[in-house]
């Protein structure tokens, strides 16, 4: 199962297993599950480019996915399975998920767009690895919820990860105007991949991220567009936030969140203050957080944790 990018680890689950049955993406949103009967597709720009020819014409976040999706939705109609982006994060046919899109910038201004795709998998099960987990029931609630339906069950027939690659990246390049190259990884990239293996995944740092600081004892959560948002806090004496990590299904960029638990650090546990302090970070160029419904769920939530409110 992959985890987005700011979800939490499901609670209960042991943290010496997470390594084994839980992955998390570089992007934002709900988790997805992973292996056979799914495909994963990515791609990386150096800028959230419009893809219309003139390259100065760059993308806000609200319309990033709306753009992207495209070529995905492109590849799937290639085998009559009529794939719709009606908005948030999923595509669906016939109002029923079969795949779910997320994006997120780098500090460099690009922009990395994912979609994860059900060929014959259900995106709102778990694998059986998953039968004797802890708190399975907490494990489920943050997959995608039905109705879901995947491209086997709308074309009649399997289709290869190889077939919906090529189709995807025809669909790509008729849609938008991309062009695919295939070609090895190189020795250098090789290393790399290793390199941030050994160091962000195997001592499980990168998946357990998102674990409120043991300090950060004064939490609560709230229903947004996409799922929940939580929050945890730390208090000093006086009440005010002595620091904070803000987690959830919501879809953002790493510059975004930590600008934001930086801002609060230090203010009062107060609305009117810490609203106008998550208006003032989201008017910063590039920085967004999508999938909240409305952005007064953020101090709503603080306020809520600052009371003492444990969740």
């Amino acid at each position: 199962m992959w985890l987005g990018r700011y979800q939490p680890l499901p609670n209960g689950f042991p943290r010496n297993k997470s390594v084994e049955k839980i992955g998390r993406r570089l992007t934002g949103g709900r988790a997805v599950p992973a292996g056979r009967g799914f495909i994963g597709i990515a791609f990386f720009l150096s800028s959230a480019w419009d893809l219309t020819g003139d390259p100065n014409r760059i993308l806000s976040p609200d319309r990033v996915l709306n753009r992207y999706v495209r070529g995905v939705m492109r590849g799937c109609h290639r085998f009559k399975v009529r794939a719709l982006y009606m908005g948030r994060d999923v595509l669906t046919v016939n109002h029923k998920k079969i795949a779910l899109a997320g994006f997120t910038f780098s500090k460099a201004g690009g922009v990395l767009f994912e979609c994860h795709l059900a060929l014959s998998g259900n995106l709102g099960e778990l694998d059986p690895s998953f039968d004797g987990a802890p708190n399975r029931e907490s494990i489920l609630s943050s997959l995608l919820t039905p109705p879901v339906t995947s491209v086997k069950a709308e074309a009649g027939r399997d289709i290869s990860p190889r077939e919906m690659a090529e189709s995807i990246c025809e669909g790509s390049e008729s849609r938008l105007g991309l062009v695919f190259e295939e070609r090895a990884w190189t020795t250098q990239e090789k290393e790399e991949i290793s390199r941030l293996q050994r160091a962000e995944i195997e001592n499980g740092g990168w998946i357990e991220e998102r674990a409120p600081r043991p300090s950060e004892t004064s939490r609560a959560e709230s229903e947004i567009q996409l799922g929940r948002i939580s929050v945890s806090l730390a208090l000093g004496k006086d009440g005010s936030i002595a620091s904070a990590t803000l987690a959830g299904d919501f879809l953002s960029d790493d510059r975004t969140v930590s600008e934001l638990e930086a801002a609060f650090r230090g203010e009062a546990c107060e609305w009117t203050t810490l609203d106008a302090l998550t208006k003032r970070v989201l008017s910063r160029p590039g920085r967004f957080i999508l999938g909240l419904g409305n952005l007064r769920v953020v101090p709503d939530t603080l306020v809520e944790a600052g009371m003492g409110t444990d969740s």
